[in-house]
């Protein structure tokens, strides 16, 4: 069975870890039952495996996160064990479930001429794209539309006289 060292942390009832398989990180992301405030670190995890296929997916685990180590089991020889760096008050039996992840990586597009790929940008965009909206601008938007509106400054009779100030500036008597 093949075994890498690695680094978990927990944070507010979640469980992270970060392991590096040929040069490529895997992540896991896991819920803990019963959630628990505590949080720890073990800098130098060790995870067993059979494949690296395991380290893919959703998963399921039950362990032991004690005063100064921790065990993990996800089945099928998948493993992680370890000290931990910062001790913690108990020693508590858990479990939970969530998924192992490698990055996103996009594939490099291969080499075109700049004429037939600005001519396919160009060709492929929508006749009628339906516009995304971000909700935090739209709502200062509405805000300031609402302050404007309930202004004690009548809006229009300021910019009435800022243009005819201006006006006068401007035209000789």
């Amino acid at each position: 069975m093949p075994s890498v060292q690695g680094v978990v942390k927990s944070n507010g009832g979640k469980i992270f870890g970060t392991f590096h398989i040929n040069g490529v990180p895997r992540y896991l992301a896991v819920e803990v039952n019963p959630r628990s405030r505590q949080q720890f670190e073990c800098n130098s995890a060790t995870l067993t495996y059979d494949s690296a296929a395991q380290l893919l997916g959703g998963c399921k685990w039950s362990g032991t996160v004690g005063k100064d180590d921790l065990k993990m089991n996800f089945g099928g020889g998948l493993n992680i064990a370890g000290q931990v760096t910062v001790p913690l008050r108990l020693t508590a039996e858990t479990n939970g479930t969530g998924t192992w992840d490698t990055p996103k990586v996009t594939q490099p597009r291969p080499q075109t001429n700049l004429a037939d790929e600005t001519q396919s940008t160009v060709s492929s965009i929508p006749t009628n794209p339906s516009l995304r909206h971000n909700e935090t601008q739209d709502r200062a938007k509405e805000e300031r539309e609402r302050f404007l509106i309930q202004s004690e400054v009548p809006i229009i009779a300021y910019v009435t006289t800022c243009f005819c100030l201006l006006c006068s500036l401007l035209i000789p008597s």
